[in-house]
């Protein structure tokens, strides 16, 4: 029980930390939030890019706006389930989608420095988290 209750204690303090969004320790353990958000940051700004240069300002108004308030997509968390994005982004579009995934992906690999953007967004993705804990 009371390796039940000091692990509850970690996770705790772990939520608690990251509330604060800075690097922090436990045990040894860097957990670096400053990279997600790096992550995230680059993200949102990828998918607005795209959607600009798919349709111009006010489609990507109309889309961001869409994905916050009928989809419950938060853009500052997009890395955290980049297929949640995905599905809305089919929603809206159809087989559009691919188009705006495609521009995002090249967006994202380009202001993250990749080495390849032919792969799909959650590719992609998973490609940024590789090269940037090496």
């Amino acid at each position: 029980m009371g390796q039940n209750l000091e692990l509850s204690f970690k996770r705790r303090r772990i939520a608690d930390l990251a509330k604060n969004e800075k690097p922090f320790y436990i045990d040894g353990l860097n957990f670096e939030l400053n990279n997600r958000q790096d992550l995230d940051t680059a993200l949102e700004k990828s998918l607005k890019d795209a959607l600009e240069e798919i349709g111009g300002a006010s489609v990507r108004d109309s889309v961001l706006y869409y994905l916050r308030e009928k989809y419950g997509i938060k853009l500052e968390r997009i890395s955290s389930n980049p297929m949640a994005l995905v599905r809305a982004l089919t929603d809206i579009f159809g087989v559009g989608e691919a188009l705006v995934e495609k521009k995002m992906a090249e967006k994202f690999s380009a202001t993250m420095n990749l080495k390849s953007s032919s792969k799909s967004l959650q590719e992609t993705i998973k490609q940024a988290r590789i090269e940037s804990e090496a």
